[in-house]
C-alpha cells in the first residue's frame, strides 16, 4: 500500500493555474502599527481556573490607565493588554514584576509580525534592592554591574543615586 501512495504522488502534477505565483505588496496601516506598539502580551502561569473578569477589573484598579482597559483573552492564561497611551503601556512594562491571584503575569512587547502562539515567556523583570553599598560605588555603572551578575540590567531609580542611600533599586530581567 506504500508503495501505491508512494508512485500516486509522483504522478502528481500542478495545473497551469495552480502555478500561478501571487504577488502581495501591502502598504503599511500606520494606525495598526500604532495599535500593536500599544500593546502588551501576557502570560499568567497557573494551572488554576480564574475570574478573567476579577483580573480585568484588578488591573484596571491597579494600573489606573488613562483610557480604560479591556483585556482579550487570546488563549489558555495568555492574553492581549491593549492600552492606548504610550505613557500607559511602559508605566505596566517599568513597574513589573505582577501577578494576579499569587500567580506570576509575565508581559512582553509585540512587533506584529509574530504569532501569539509562539512567543515565548522566558524572562521576568524584577525589582532587586541592594543595601549598605558605599556611597562612592552608588554610581550606575556600579549598579549596571551588580544587576548584570544576577540577570539583565533594565533600569534603576537614578534618584538614589545622588549620595549616601539605605538600598538601592534596580530593575533586574
Amino acid at each position: 500500500m506504500g508503495s501505491e501512495i508512494e508512485k500516486a504522488m509522483a504522478e502528481m502534477k500542478l495545473t497551469a493555474e495552480e502555478e500561478t505565483v501571487v504577488e502581495f505588496k501591502e502598504e503599511v496601516d500606520d494606525e495598526k502599527v500604532e495599535r500593536i506598539a500599544l500593546s502588551l502580551i501576557g502570560k499568567l502561569y497557573t494551572t488554576h481556573s480564574f475570574d478573567v473578569e476579577a483580573m480585568n477589573a484588578t488591573f484596571k484598579n491597579v494600573w489606573k490607565p488613562s483610557k480604560g482597559l479591556l483585556i482579550k483573552e487570546l488563549d489558555t492564561n495568555l492574553f492581549l493588554f491593549p492600552f492606548f497611551s504610550k505613557a500607559d503601556r511602559d508605566g505596566v512594562l517599568n513597574d513589573c514584576p505582577w501577578a494576579f491571584d499569587d500567580h506570576t503575569l509575565l508581559l512582553k512587547e509585540l512587533t506584529g509580525f509574530e504569532k501569539y502562539s509562539d512567543v515565548v515567556f522566558d524572562t521576568a523583570r524584577f525589582w532587586v534592592k541592594f543595601y549598605d553599598v558605599p556611597g562612592m560605588k552608588q554610581t550606575k555603572a556600579f549598579v549596571e554591574c551588580l544587576v548584570n551578575a544576577v540577570g539583565k540590567f533594565v533600569s534603576v531609580d537614578e534618584a538614589n543615586l545622588v549620595g549616601l542611600d539605605k538600598s538601592l533599586n534596580c530593575g533586574s530581567h
